[in-house]
């Protein structure tokens, strides 16, 4: 599909070729079809890499108009859109001026995940991570603990599929989740509970080890 080309374009930093790609499309199909706010969220990311953000921003709302209209206010792509503009400015622009509105962007996100696909859902796990991640980089660890244990207990699968049990698909999330709890309990002084983390996310990697090893046959 044509969205899929000038993703692989944008990815590959041909950023020409996916513009004209976009205004072929912009020229020749109506607005409102969920697939044109995909294709105004790579142009956003466009515009941005080639330093005009103010077009950017615009490109962005458009975006977010098509999404509501097509999709209504709380789907999961409007989550992605959102984490596409909170990438740019934590990414894209110096610490000083880009992070205050990409973390407002990360919680605009992580408010809507919940809104669209409730507590339990990976999508919302996953940008909970997110926060939690810049909430260890300001030292709010109780914060970043609260979101880090939410994340944890769905990533792994526990709330869907029994203790001890783990939805291989997001082995590196729990990792990631685990270690980092284990900081934050650690730096608010809970030994214990920094330890048993510890052992969480010991016992994930060495279980992504065996999976990864190959079958040995008798």
């Amino acid at each position: 599909t044509l969205y899929k080309l000038v993703l692989s374009l944008y990815l590959s930093h041909a950023y020409s070729a996916a513009l004209q790609h976009i205004r072929w499309y912009l020229a020749h199909f109506p607005n409102y079809y969920p697939i044109t706010g995909r294709i105004l969220t790579l142009l956003m990311s466009i515009e941005w890499r080639r330093g005009d953000i103010g077009k950017a921003q615009l490109l962005f709302d458009a975006a977010q108009d098509i999404y509501h209209y097509t999709l209504g206010p709380n789907h999961p792509l409007i989550v992605l859109h959102i984490n596409c503009l909170a990438s740019l400015y934590l990414h894209q622009l110096p610490h000083h001026q880009g992070y205050p509105q990409g973390k407002l962007l990360l919680l605009l996100g992580l408010s809507k995940a919940k809104s669209a696909l409730g507590v339990d859902h990976a999508t919302t796990a996953l940008q909970q991570l997110k926060v939690a991640h810049y909430f260890i980089c300001e030292k709010k660890y109780t914060d970043a603990a609260h979101l880090l244990e939410k994340s944890m207990d769905v990533l792994s699968g526990s709330s869907r599929m029994g203790m001890g049990m783990m939805d291989r698909r997001f082995t590196y999330e729990s990792v990631l989740s685990s270690y980092y709890l284990s900081l934050c309990l650690y730096s608010n002084q809970d030994l214990m509970r920094a330890r048993d983390a510890s052992v969480v996310c010991i016992a994930i990697d060495l279980s992504l080890i065996h999976i990864s090893e190959p079958t040995r046959r008798s």
